[in-house]
């Protein structure tokens, strides 16, 4: 159906470029054209005579198989075409090896009606639909790529008197192997005034802070713009690069224009960030590693012009509260029709500065799954220290596709495994250990088990290591004599018989309170609790989570390095949550071995703005902003992803939802719940 529609979209651009129309071979292709003679183009037949195909031999013979491409020597240029007019050029399919060097060196130039100088020089890969010659499967009413760079183009090129095609080999020392078709029909021009398509490739790497990257430099006289393939790399991956507007200047425009988008990925229809979308007539093909290729077609929304036109598109970025200029690696490939004669094409870059900074070739880029194998290596290396990488593979085990990373450390061969869809690290091997899993999903009691006795009570913690806890996250304040307890609130009245605030009473004051009675009879004469005491309680069952409410950043810090003397380990298994940044900061700066619980908000959007500012080592993510990209990013970037089911979210649905998408840790009221999911989910050794 999708195909459908995109021919009925080009159906549209014919007609409307009065290429006969009401017609066309598309909307109307039960009329039979005596004035018209099909043609196609290849290396089986160069000329495109007619019964002139297929006269090379192979080895079976003439006529099979016997010229279905060429090797192209470093600098060799072919002809792909040289066509007497009139005509129209309906279809363009090629093939070549996929690596991203290649579909940058290798360059299309056609040259229309007798001109001398080219109307389209462009990569093949850009010109072909997709930026950074890193191919992708995709469709759109223009371009159509198959998954192993299988490329076509679909857009109408009418000419008078002649066509003429080249694709040139300028890389120096490396050869290619190129498959081509073109498709064409032999008719009269059209009856009415057209153009011929122009395609012109630009880049800068990077863009000058605060100069407009030009889409299409400006051209003079009158033409349609049709749109563009957009590639950038982002220099700055912490900030959101896309709020830059595009500016459609337009007969006589100079400094403000007609047209103006609202941003980036406003233009290509898509919104909140850029994500993996094609359509018709926009989209985005390619979102990954720092690397985007978009496109935008004009074909039901034209854009004319009758003096002139220059199409801009700002640079800018999203940080905190505010806009920012900033720099990044910008290409594209820009598609208009104008009139022949037409002026020269602005200078075209450089093979350097085509294929600067591509996306890695080597086997480390291939994906077995949702990241790379790059990224698996760098994960690997994070968890074996000093660990070098020889090889990574992509496995398919028991429907899970996996990465094995091979290498050494100083003690000798060392490696492991990493789920290629969520980025974990599953099981790491170090010699003369035993293999050791990492992968086991973390339960977090919630203020204990909270809902099987009272939150922040010692009843509450012995239910959540009764039911197999891994973490308690616990809620911190000061009493007015220094000593550290357990409550959520500032005040006394929710959870126990008593009135005030927790920092005006002494502990003395506060031990006389019934913190158990408002949960049940059963419960009548639990105490609130001091820090030493759920010490006490969980030394050797489970490790505390901190929620850091109010307290002297000296005292808490003094009561951690008392425990730590008793579980060595403490740091390196426990969590600190502060809503308060400051006192986090001065509690951080006092002990910075704690491992710090950011939230994350925003989604993935929120996410590079945490990790830049704040670096922690556990990302926290609310329900609302949960997706299975985001837990993948929070790996990729090395960090432990903690999902709160907690409140009205803790229900089984979303707690499997968690545990599918890879969280580290997961934060529950249902402890006893979480704990039996896991038991029934967990993988086989």
């Amino acid at each position: 159906m999708s195909r459908f529609i995109s021919l009925l979209c080009l159906a549209l651009l014919y007609s409307s470029d009065g290429l006969s129309a009401g017609e066309d071979p598309i909307s109307a292709p039960y009329i039979l054209r005596a004035d018209r003679d099909s043609r196609s183009i290849s290396f089986e037949n160069p000329a495109g005579g007619k019964g002139a195909g297929g006269k090379a031999a192979s080895n079976l013979g003439v006529g099979r198989k016997g010229a279905p491409a060429k090797n192209l020597a470093p600098g060799e240029m072919v002809e792909l075409c040289d066509i007497e007019g009139p005509g129209v050029i309906r279809h363009i399919w090629m093939t070549t090896r996929e690596d991203p060097e290649n579909l940058r060196g290798l360059v299309v130039r056609a040259y229309w009606e007798d001109q001398e100088h080219p109307s389209i020089e462009c990569p093949v890969g850009d010109l072909m639909g997709f930026a950074h010659g890193r191919v992708t499967g995709y469709e759109s009413a223009v371009h159509s790529v198959g998954p192993r760079a299988g490329m076509n183009l679909w857009l109408p090129m009418p000419f008078s008197r002649r066509a003429r095609m080249t694709l040139t080999n300028e890389m120096p020392h490396r050869g290619s192997r190129l498959f081509y078709q073109i498709d064409y029909t032999l008719e009269a021009a059209p009856d009415v005034d057209f153009g011929c398509l122009h395609v012109l490739f630009r880049r800068e790497n990077p863009t000058t802070l605060k100069q407009d990257f030009e889409i299409l430099p400006k051209r003079s006289g009158k033409g349609r713009y049709l749109g563009c393939v957009l590639g950038i790399r982002s220099l700055n991956v912490h900030d959101w690069w896309g709020e830059g507007e595009v500016k459609i200047y337009l007969d006589g425009d100079r400094e403000f224009p007609t047209i103006c988008g609202t941003g980036s990925e406003d233009y290509v229809g898509l919104s909140w960030g850029v994500q993996n979308a094609a359509y018709r007539h926009n989209g985005c093909s390619l979102n990954e590693g720092g690397y985007i290729s978009m496109y935008r077609w004009h074909l039901p929304d034209p854009v004319y012009w009758n003096q002139d036109c220059r199409v801009t598109i700002q640079q800018l970025a999203w940080v905190p509260e505010s806009y920012a200029d900033r720099q990044d690696d910008w290409s594209t490939a820009a598609f208009w029709y104008e009139p022949i004669p037409s002026r020269p094409l602005p200078a075209f870059p450089s093979l350097e500065e085509r294929t600067a900074n591509l996306p890695e070739t080597s086997p480390l880029a291939r994906k077995g799954g949702s990241i790379t194998a790059l990224e698996a290596a760098h994960l690997m290396e994070r968890v074996l220290p000093g660990f070098e990488v020889t090889s990574v593979k992509p496995l398919d085990e028991s429907g899970m596709p996996l990465y094995e990373v091979e290498g050494k450390t100083e003690a000798g061969e060392a490696g492991g495994y990493v789920n290629a869809e969520t980025g974990r690290v599953l099981i790491k091997v170090e010699k003369g250990k035993q293999p050791e899993r990492l992968d086991r999903v973390l339960v977090a009691a919630h203020r204990g088990a909270n809902r099987a006795a009272p939150e922040n009570t010692l009843a509450a913690i012995r239910k959540a290591v009764e039911f197999g806890a891994d973490l308690v996250e616990i809620d911190i304040r000061q009493t007015k004599d220094g000593r550290l307890v357990l409550m959520h609130n500032a005040t006394l009245e929710k959870t126990t018989n008593g009135q005030g605030t927790v920092r005006d009473k002494t502990l003395e004051e506060l031990k006389e309170l019934d913190a158990g009675s408002w949960f049940g009879p059963e419960f009548q004469g639990e105490r609130i609790p001091t820090l030493e005491e759920v010490f006490d309680e969980l030394r050797g069952n489970a490790y505390p989570d901190f929620d850091l409410k109010s307290a002297s950043p000296e005292v808490f810090v003094a009561a951690l390095r008392a425990e730590r003397e008793k579980t060595p380990d403490l740091f390196e298994n426990s969590g600190l949550y502060c809503s308060n940044l400051e006192l986090r900061r001065r509690v951080v700066e006092l002990e910075p071995r704690l491992r710090v619980r950011h939230t994350v908000r925003n989604g993935e959007l929120g996410l590079a703005s945490v990790l830049s500012e704040f670096d922690p080592p556990l990302v926290n993510v609310e329900w609302g902003d949960f997706t299975e990209g985001l837990i993948r990013k929070i790996h990729v970037a090395g960090k432990k992803a903690v999902v709160n089911t907690h409140g009205r979210h803790d229900t089984e649905f979303k707690m499997k939802a968690a545990i599918e998408a890879g969280a580290d840790i997961i934060m529950t009221d249902h402890v006893d719940l979480l704990a039996t999911l896991l038991r029934e989910t967990s993988p086989r050794e």
